[in-house]
């Protein structure tokens, strides 16, 4: 979700792992 990503960047390793 690399719109996730610029809104909650810590959130960029919670996404990898889903």
């Amino acid at each position: 979700m690399p719109l996730a990503n610029q809104i909650l960047p810590w959130n960029q390793q919670n996404v990898t792992e889903k």
